[in-house]
């Protein structure tokens, strides 16, 4: 990697420092990892509790804490931003420059269905597979064994990652990736029990991702029994999450790892859910709703609520249920202490009924 100097890499960019810029740099780094020559950033007054290497170059923060910075005798140079980590994130890019996109066009080792239009400047990887009746627009990157079913919309800038896999009629929007094994399509579980056996129900509608959607490896994504399966707009999504036939998930949400959320249900703008939340069918979520880390989801969860637990409660009522619970061995010993002295007392109570009784 080429070598850097820290005032050639923040030029253009608004910040202050009394310090020497002028400084060899070698890389970037998180706070605990950044070694001699490298640039970190301190956004959490926590993490001066674990310093970083004397060795590093160069540290972005607050102006806050840059006096706590020298408070401590911190020696590299100190360069104060408003969003240190935002500025930090700028840097990476200008030190770690993206690699400049192939241009290798449909490969002949590709299989592409005559029927199919491929805009211009999209690369078809040896091993993909795109079926008829396919549009793909500009500047898409089909990546190695991805297969794209008959009759798919895939729009400008996509870049879906290999053995990924796209079922017939789905729609894809600009600018979204969708990353190795993620499964786009499939049909959604869902069966009637009907004379002894589960008969299995057909699904006729699809999946549609709007723009600048992102898709985690190894995702499922299944088509609507009838209509659409929809993730809006600006959604990103983990790995190894399931978004179940028919749900509508709404623009901007977060859906960190192993989220599940069954079918028919609908998330409103801005929804967060933490890794593992299960949401029960047929759920709404209102915008800007928080779900915490492993909570079971089964009522509706009004907009700008935070919720938590499980089952799921709003979040005051979720910690005192915890607290609550926290409790229970203290409170099953009082229980027993008190049933000892109720004994007593009863037994007491007796003996002095029969020594009334024999006066």
């Amino acid at each position: 990697m080429p070598e850097h100097t820290l005032d050639a890499l923040l030029s253009d960019l608004d910040f202050t420092s009394n310090d020497n810029l002028a400084i060899p740099i070698t890389g970037a780094a998180g706070w605990s990892d950044a070694g001699a020559g490298q640039v970190t950033f301190l956004a959490d007054r926590q993490l001066l509790q674990n310093p970083c290497s004397p060795e590093v170059a160069a540290i972005i923060t607050t102006e806050t804490l840059a006096d706590a910075l020298h408070a401590n005798g911190t020696s590299p140079a100190v360069v104060i931003a408003n969003d240190p980590k935002a500025f930090f994130m700028q840097l990476v890019e200008r030190i770690y420059p993206a690699k400049p996109r192939s241009a290798m066009g449909i490969s002949q080792d590709a299989w592409v269905h005559a029927s199919s239009e491929i805009g211009s400047d999209t690369n078809i990887y040896p091993g993909a597979t795109v079926s008829e009746h396919v549009t793909i627009g500009q500047g898409c990157d089909i990546h190695p064994g991805v297969r794209i079913g008959p009759g798919c919309t895939i729009g400008d800038n996509v870049c879906i990652h290999p053995n990924a896999v796209v079922y017939a009629n789905c729609i894809i929007g600009d600018r979204t990736i969708v990353h190795a094994n993620a499964v786009i399509g499939a049909d959604g579980f869902g069966f009637e029990f009907r004379n002894g056996r589960h008969e299995k129900l057909p699904h006729y509608g699809i999946v549609r991702i709007e723009e600048d959607v992102e898709i985690g490896a190894c995702s499922t994504i299944d088509r609507a029994m009838l209509g659409e399966t929809v993730i809006s707009a600006g959604t990103k999504i983990d790995n190894q999450v399931i978004v179940a036939h028919n749900c509508r998930i709404g623009p901007h949400n977060l859906l960190a790892g192993q989220v599940g959320i069954a079918g028919s249900s609908t998330t409103g703008s801005y929804v967060v859910c933490a890794g593992g939340v299960g949401i029960a069918d047929h759920t709404k979520v209102g915008d800007g709703a928080v779900i915490a880390s492993g909570s079971g989801v089964h009522r509706d969860i009004p907009a700008g609520e935070t919720w938590g637990g499980y089952p799921a409660y709003p979040a005051d009522e979720a910690k005192r249920l915890v607290l609550s619970q926290r409790k229970i061995p203290e409170m099953r010993a009082q229980l027993k202490r008190l049933e000892a002295q109720i004994e007593k007392l009863t037994t007491q109570v007796e003996s002095s009924e029969d020594n009334l009784s024999a006066a």
